[in-house]
């Protein structure tokens, strides 16, 4: 009952910045909050509750605000260096004629108008174009980086699409250099390319650096809820920026958004992502179709997938569930298309000798 209830705070709590009342909210003792926080903080989402917290008068249980006061401080330090790094990777990467974009983190936060410090970062995130992988590569070797041999293998290369650079000098932010943009497992856009196609041009510390434009932000972001709920992992700040982004499109921006989408062929991914919208931030954005769980399950699935009591679908079936579906036969040659990659990124991973660090990354 502790993690049913804990969710259904953060829940509440969070959809009271799209302008719902906080009202309902449990009375709170020490060890609920306490469960609030930490559900909140795997979540990313400690900054807004803790404001949210503060709001209605419940205070921080004294023996774990050392914790959340030294979370909040590394969160300020660890960004502001990941911010460095942006800057100095995208020098070298422009000096070095790769197109490419800083993605993620408080790169995105600065796009999205968001607070830069909401969320604590451990890397920095690049996508470049599949053909200048290689090369991108290179030319962050050539700054003091490296790729350790446990990422060095085709099931990251090829299958992930990323390679994880370590710095020589370990006081500097490690980099996930990306050519794709969706894991195995989950539906892919049709045209990975076309994610560098509207470059946004953003100012980190007096520099210009590139991110990703609106439309492929929103994609993007659609596709990290998707990913988080497959591979198990807590996707409230993920829930919590499409919301946003959904909440700040007027009509117009919209129906171009979700023209996006159709033509990327993750339509089915998008009302998946909307349904956990609606579901954790009780946002009004229109008729939501049920996914085939109950929405109880599925915020246990977006806020505590470590649950032990959940009873989650498996990939496959979830799969099933998140291809596109305009006509029978198309799900049919969709899901089969997915799942022999999903199959063949496992064969992969399995005799390549990185099955210590499991099916899911980050």
């Amino acid at each position: 009952m502790t993690e049913v209830a804990a969710r259904g705070v953060v829940a509440q709590l969070v959809r009271s910045e799209f302008g719902r009342e906080l009202n309902g909210i449990p009375s709170l003792d020490a060890d609920l909050t306490r469960d609030v926080i930490r559900v909140a903080q795997n979540n990313k989402l400690l900054k807004p509750v803790l404001k949210r917290l503060e709001a209605v008068g419940v205070p921080v249980p004294g023996d774990v605000q050392p914790d959340v006061a030294t979370y909040l401080g590394k969160t300020m330090k660890n960004n502001a260096r990941a911010l460095a790094a942006v800057r100095e990777v995208a020098k070298t990467l422009s000096d070095a004629g790769v197109e490419h974009v800083a993605f993620k983190g408080p790169v995105r936060q600065i796009a999205l108008k968001q607070d830069v410090f909401e969320r604590p970062v451990t890397d920095v995130d690049i996508l470049v174009k599949e053909d200048d992988f290689g090369r991108a590569t290179e030319a962050l070797e050539g700054i003091g980086y490296y790729v350790p041999s446990i990422c060095d293998s085709p099931w990251w290369r090829h299958y992930l699409g990323e390679h994880h650079l370590f710095a020589n000098d370990r006081r500097r932010f490690a980099v996930d250099l990306h050519h794709r943009t969706q894991q195995p497992s989950c539906p892919r856009p049709r045209h990975q390319g076309a994610m560098l196609d509207d470059p946004r041009w953003i100012d980190v510390g007096g520099q210009q650096v590139a991110t990703l434009g609106t439309t492929s932000t929103f994609l993007h972001t659609i596709m990290s809820v998707v990913k988080g709920l497959v591979n198990h992992e807590p996707t409230g700040a993920h829930v919590m920026d499409l919301a946003r982004q959904l909440h700040a499109a007027d009509e117009r921006q919209l129906a171009d958004l979700e023209r996006a989408v159709k033509e990327q062929g993750i339509e089915k991914s998008y009302a998946v992502a909307r349904r956990a919208v609606m579901v954790m931030t009780g946002l009004d954005i229109g008729p939501t179709r049920p996914w085939f769980i109950s929405d109880e399950l599925l915020l246990a699935m977006l806020l505590t997938p470590d649950d032990p009591a959940l009873r989650v679908p498996q990939r496959r079936r979830m799969l099933w569930h998140l291809v596109d579906d305009e006509t029978p036969l198309a799900r049919i040659s969709n899901f089969a298309r997915e799942f022999a990659w999903m199959a063949a990124a496992e064969f992969s991973r399995r005799t390549h000798d990185v099955s210590g660090l499991g099916a899911q990354t980050k």
